[in-house]
């Protein structure tokens, strides 16, 4: 999005498209505010989760393990304390809507985002470097305005939302006004967009599957682990009515097994791992089934147009799988 003063250099014949003030300044107002709401609202939803299943489990071990002592009460206090925390913290979550400034930023972000690549559509037209500028100020200005009107009406148009509804290039059919600017744009957007968003999903589908291969194995030990403690204690229910406290321990440590499962279940599940998964190998897919970009008589545009189609339903489907994250017990 913030190309570096090689790249710049590289592309100067098409600096306009390659600097873009008008919506680089849009995107990281938005930039920021996602970032910022996004931490707040992982970070505390994760501490919530954590907070309540501690309490949870101290309640259980309360009631089937824990003798009576003199500061007992202090214990209880501070077990309540923690409790009313984690509540808490779910509360301001709820309020102040933390969640939703993030999606709807994040949104933002990539609607914008997108919106730059597709001004790449103007090296079409463009007859030399002063009307690509105009060209591109005046699309860029025009597609601030649109998009923050959208954003304006809240979270209801994450589900409106429509990818052939919000492409905004233009196919052309006549031959490119300037070839050297054309051809500078169109190996620009190769680089910048195809190749890297080529390289980002990749990356993404190694990362977010070594994070399934570790938290599938702490799920299925915890599970299995808690089945087993259900069995041991129906059977010296039913071998022997005299073994508590040991029965007390295995009916705490079955419980406390599956609270804690739950407990990284709904972290895990706020990760969106299964689903990003899924979603990023069909980003890849779309990408790699993209026609070469090259200079025709239909020039770039037909490209950009199928490209940004691709990243825009992938939008589309992170803002669907999104909204389904909760923190919640």
């Amino acid at each position: 999005m913030f190309p570096t003063a090689e790249t710049i250099k590289l592309y100067a014949d098409i600096e306009p498209l390659i600097v873009n003030p008008v919506i680089d300044g849009a995107f990281s107002k938005y930039e920021a505010r996602a970032t910022k709401s996004k931490s707040t609202y992982h970070s505390f939803g994760q501490i919530a989760v954590l907070l309540i299943a501690i309490s949870a489990i101290f309640a259980i071990a309360d009631a089937l393990i824990i003798p009576e002592f003199d500061q007992k009460v202090w214990l209880s206090v501070s077990m309540g304390l923690i409790a009313a925390l984690g509540i808490a913290l779910q509360l301001y979550l709820l309020i102040s809507q933390k969640k939703a400034i993030w999606l709807l930023s994040r949104f933002a972000c990539e609607r914008l985002r997108s919106a730059k690549f597709q001004a790449y559509a103007s090296a079409d037209k463009a007859k030399d470097a002063e009307e690509l500028s105009r060209m591109v100020v005046d699309f860029s200005n025009k597609t601030v305005t649109e998009i923050e009107n959208e954003i304006n009406a809240g979270v209801s148009i994450l589900d409106a939302f429509r990818p052939s509804e919000a492409m905004l290039v233009p196919v052309v059919s006549d031959t490119p006004k300037n070839d050297k600017i054309n051809q500078v744009a169109a190996e620009a957007y190769s680089e910048l967009r195809i190749s890297y968003q080529k390289r980002f999903a990749i990356s993404e589908i190694h990362r977010l599957k070594r994070g399934q291969r570790y938290y599938a194995s702490v799920s299925d030990m915890l599970y299995l682990l808690g089945a087993g403690l259900v069995l041991a204690s129906l059977i010296s229910r039913v071998i022997a009515h005299d073994t508590y406290p040991l029965g007390n321990w295995i009916d705490f440590l079955a419980s406390g097994t599956f609270i804690t499962a739950v407990a990284l279940g709904i972290l895990d599940h706020g990760k969106l791992a299964t689903r990003s998964s899924s979603r990023f190998m069909d980003y890849q897919a779309a990408i790699e089934n993209l026609p070469t970009i090259k200079q025709t008589q239909d020039g770039i545009s037909p490209v950009i147009a199928e490209m940004e189609t691709a990243v825009l339903e992938e939008l589309r489907s992170f803002s669907e799988a999104s909204q389904t994250i909760s923190y919640r017990m």
